[in-house]
C-alpha cells in the first residue's frame, strides 16, 4: 500500500511537515505499507496526477519537493567542523531559559552553562513538581554561584508560557536565550493509538514551541535552540507521534530562520535531532540498544560528545543537524547513502539535493496524461512508454 501526502509548497508549509516522519514511522512498523510526502508549488491538476504517478514508481522515496518545475528528494551530508570551530552561546549575566529543565537531559545542559559562566540565570520549567533528587542538583547548581529557579508551566498552555515569559523579563530585565527540551513518550503502534496518546505527545513540542515563539517575538533573544530527536528525521517503530512532533521542530527551525531575515524575530535557531543518550533523555532496554549497534552501528551518545556536539553545531550557522555517535562507517552508510545524495549543509542551503536531470520534464508528462484523458493512450502503453522514459534517465 501506497499513501501520499501532499502538502503546498509555501511559506508555512512546514507546519505538514511532521506527517512525513509519521510515515516512515508506518513504514518501520509494517514493511508493505509505503509513504511519501511531496510539497509543490504548482498543483494544477494535470502536473498533480502525473507528478503523483511518477512518484508511485519511486515508493521507497519518502519525502520529495517540486519548486519551479525541479525535483527535489530529501538528503543528509556530513557536517565538517574543526575542533577549534566551538561557539559558547551563554554569556555572563545571561539569562535562560530551559523548558523540560528539571529533565535527565535539561540538567546536564544546566551544569554545563553553570560550569562555563558563573554569573548565570537559569529558568527551569517542567510540567511536576519537583522530586527530592532534583531538589538538590539544583541546590548544587545555586551553590556553585548561579541564580536558578523552577517553574511548574505547562508549556502546552499559551496563557501559562504568556505569564511565564512576561514575569522573566519583569524579574530579571531581559530573556537572552532558549533550550526547549520538553517532551514525553507514549509508546505503541499507530495502528493502536488514541487520539489522547497523540495529543500528549505532540502538546508540548508543537504547541509548546508555537507558544513560546508567539510570546518572545518581540525579545531580542540570541538563540532558541530545540532539542529534537533522530526519530523525527528516520522514524521509530512504536514512536509515529513522537517522530511527527520532533519533525515539526526541524521544520519549525528553518521557518523562524527566515522570520529573523525579515526581522520579525531574534536569535539563532537550531534544531538538534538528539539520539539516546547515556546519562540523560529517553531511555530504551538493553536488548534495543544491542541490536541499533549491530544493525546501523549506532552507540548511546556520552555526554560530554553531546555538548561539544551542541557547541559545534552552533557554530555551523546551520537550521538542523543530526548528531549520532558509533560505527562511522555504517553510519555514514545508513544515513549518507549514495542513492541519496545531498548538499554539503555548511552552504546553508536546502537539505535536499536536485534530481531533475533523472526524470523527463513537466511538459513530455503533461502530454501523456493529456492522452490517456482524450482515450488516446491505454495504460499498458503508458506504462512501456515510462518504462523505456527511466531507463534513458
Amino acid at each position: 500500500m501506497l499513501i501520499q501526502m501532499v502538502a503546498p509548497l509555501d511559506g508555512e508549509s512546514g507546519r505538514f511537515s511532521g506527517l512525513a516522519a509519521m510515515l516512515k514511522t508506518l513504514r518501520l512498523e509494517h514493511p508493505k505499507c509505503y509513504g511519501q510526502f511531496i510539497e509543490m508549488d504548482d498543483m494544477a491538476g494535470d502536473k498533480l496526477a502525473y507528478r503523483l504517478h511518477n512518484e508511485s514508481r519511486n515508493p521507497e522515496e519518502p519525502m520529495i519537493r517540486y519548486r519551479h518545475d525541479e525535483r527535489f528528494i530529501a538528503g543528509w551530508s556530513e557536517l565538517g567542523i574543526s575542533q577549534e570551530e566551538l561557539h559558547i552561546s551563554w554569556k555572563e549575566h545571561g539569562v535562560y531559559l530551559l523548558t523540560g529543565g528539571a529533565g535527565s537531559l535539561g540538567l546536564i545542559f544546566a551544569e554545563e552553562m553553570v560550569s562555563q559562566v558563573r554569573q548565570i540565570t537559569l529558568i527551569l520549567t517542567g510540567r511536576s513538581q519537583l522530586t527530592l533528587h532534583q531538589q538538590g542538583q539544583i541546590a548544587e547548581l545555586r551553590n556553585s554561584g548561579a541564580r536558578v529557579s523552577y517553574e511548574q508551566v505547562d508549556v502546552s498552555d499559551k496563557e501559562s508560557v504568556n505569564r511565564l515569559i512576561q514575569s522573566v523579563v519583569a524579574q530579571y530585565g531581559s530573556l537572552n536565550g532558549i533550550l526547549h527540551g520538553a517532551g514525553v513518550c507514549r509508546d505503541s503502534f499507530l495502528m493502536k493509538k488514541t487520539r489522547e496518546e497523540l495529543h500528549s505527545v505532540l502538546d508540548p513540542k508543537v504547541n509548546g514551541l508555537v507558544h513560546l515563539d508567539q510570546a518572545t517575538r518581540g525579545i531580542r533573544l540570541d538563540f532558541f535552540y530545540l532539542f529534537s530527536s533522530i526519530a523525527g528525521s528516520l522514524g521509530n517503530p512504536g514512536q509515529a507521534d513522537y517522530a511527527a512532533a520532533n519533525a515539526f521542530m526541524d521544520s519549525f527551525a528553518s521557518y523562524r530562520n527566515g522570520l529573523v531575515m525579515k526581522k520579525e524575530r531574534y536569535g539563532q535557531t537550531i534544531s538538534v535531532n538528539w539520539p539516546l543518550w547515556q546519562e540523560g533523555g529517553m531511555q530504551m532496554d538493553e536488548s534495543v540498544r544491542r541490536q541499533r549497534m549491530e544493525q546501523a552501528g549506532m552507540a548511546m551518545l556520552r555526554t560530554d560528545k553531546g555538548i561539544r556536539a551542541l557547541y559545534q553545531i552552533a557554530s555551523a550557522g546551520v537550521d538542523q543537524a543530526m548528531v549520532m555517535e558509533g560505527n562511522t562507517a555504517q553510519l555514514r552508510a545508513a544515513v549518507c547513502s549514495d542513492r541519496r545524495p545531498a548538499i554539503d549543509v555548511k552552504s546553508g542551503g536546502d537539505l535536499l539535493h536536485s534530481s531533475a536531470s533523472e526524470m523527463p520534464d513537466d511538459a513530455f508528462f503533461l502530454h501523456l496524461t493529456q492522452q490517456i484523458s482524450s482515450g488516446e493512450l491505454s495504460e499498458e502503453q503508458l506504462a512501456e512508454i515510462l518504462k523505456v522514459s527511466s531507463m534513458r534517465g
